[in-house]
C-alpha cells in the first residue's frame, strides 16, 4: 500500500500542482505561500475523524494551488493574475483509485507587473467536497506539455496582446491550460464562470 499511495502522491503532484516548496511559480517567489499557508491552518475540513474512530478511514486534505487564470481576456496589458487555492483529499481506506476534491476556498490576485502584494481572498470558511477526481498514469505527451507549467505561466504573465503574438506561444499557452483542465474537471466547472471568455479561447475538447 505505501508503494502505491507513493506513486499516486507523485502523479497527483504532477498535475494538480501541489502547494510544496519546491514547485517553480511565479507568485511563489513573493510571500504567496506564507500567505495561503496561514489562511489554510484556518479552514474547517470536510470530513473529520469522531473521536475513538480509525484515523485511516478519515479524508486526508492538502491544499492545491491552480494556474493563474486571467482577471480579463483578451489581455491588454493591466490584467491580473488569479490563482485559486482548492484541496485535494485522500483516503487510503476509502478511496485508493482517486482522490476526493475540495473546491475553491480562497483566491489570489497577484500583478504580474510587480505593483504591490499578493491580495488574498476568502472564498469559504469550510471545505467543500464537490466530487471524486479519477487518476491514470500520464503519457509521455502529457508529462512533457506538463512540463511546459513554467513557461506557459510566465507568458500569460507578459502578454499583452492577442493581434501581436507569436502563434507557439500561444498554442503553448493553449495545451498547457487545456492539459490542466482534462486532470481539474471539477475545479473548471467552479472557476469558469469567473473566466468564461478565457475558456472559450481555450477552446478545449
Amino acid at each position: 500500500m505505501g508503494i502505491m499511495l507513493s506513486a499516486l502522491s507523485l502523479f497527483l503532484m504532477l498535475i494538480g500542482g501541489l502547494a510544496t516548496g519546491g514547485e517553480a511559480r511565479l507568485a511563489m517567489t513573493s510571500n504567496f505561500k506564507t500567505l495561503v499557508d496561514v489562511q489554510w491552518k484556518k479552514i474547517e475540513p470536510a470530513v473529520s475523524i469522531r473521536p475513538g474512530e480509525d484515523p485511516a478511514l478519515g479524508v486526508f486534505w492538502r491544499y492545491r494551488i491552480s494556474p493563474p487564470f486571467p482577471s480579463r481576456w483578451p489581455p491588454d496589458g493591466s490584467l491580473q493574475l488569479i490563482y485559486y487555492a482548492y484541496a485535494a483529499g485522500l483516503s487510503p481506506r476509502r478511496l485508493v483509485d482517486g482522490e476526493y476534491v475540495a473546491a475553491p476556498w480562497g483566491r489570489v490576485e497577484v500583478d504580474p507587473r510587480g505593483s504591490g502584494e499578493p491580495k488574498f481572498r476568502r472564498l469559504s470558511e469550510k471545505l467543500r467536497e464537490i466530487g471524486i477526481q479519477g487518476v491514470r498514469p500520464l503519457t509521455p505527451e502529457e508529462m512533457a506539455i506538463f512540463q511546459k507549467e513554467a513557461s506557459a505561466e510566465a507568458y500569460l504573465a507578459t502578454v499583452t496582446s492577442l493581434t501581436d503574438t507569436n502563434e507557439k506561444d500561444l498554442r503553448m499557452l493553449r495545451d498547457y491550460f487545456c492539459m490542466w483542465c482534462q486532470f481539474n474537471g471539477h475545479i473548471v466547472r467552479e472557476i469558469r464562470p469567473a473566466h468564461e471568455k478565457f475558456f472559450r479561447w481555450l477552446g478545449c475538447k
